[in-house]
């Protein structure tokens, strides 16, 4: 019975057709994973955000160049058609890397916020965002 419990099929919920199996990560994997996540994110941290536009316009082209393909893969995996796949993931994906590409550094600077009450208009209220 355990070893049923290796894997995970991935079904098209549209016709029940059987696409792959994933295996099935134990509890003891997590500490690893969350290891792995810390680490990339700690590099991608020290990215510029010029460094970070470059990398989503990577992402933006790969997913502009393999659309009919990211489009069939949504569509198997959720019994969306083609078009809905295609329409409400595919195309948002690109355009989220575009918007993320150009407009992080803005949204992502640190603001100066308003002390919001006069008993505290000698002190400074800083929103900083860090990755």
């Amino acid at each position: 019975m355990y070893s049923a419990l290796m894997s995970t099929k991935q079904l098209n919920p549209a016709t029940g057709e059987h696409i792959t199996s994933f295996p099935n990560d134990l509890a003891s994997d997590l500490a690893g994973h969350v290891a792995a996540a810390r680490a990339a994110q700690a590099e991608w941290a020290k990215r510029t955000f010029k460094q970070r536009a470059a990398h989503l316009a990577l992402i933006k082209r790969f997913l502009a160049d393999n659309s009919d393909k990211a489009a069939r893969l949504v569509s198997q995996c959720t019994g969306k058609t083609l078009q809905n796949a295609l329409a409400a993931e595919v195309l948002p994906s690109i355009m989220a890397c575009d918007w993320y590409a150009k407009s992080t550094e803005k949204v992502l600077k640190p603001q100066s916020l308003p002390a919001g009450n006069i008993l505290f208009a000698n002190k400074g209220n800083y929103l900083e965002y860090s990755p």
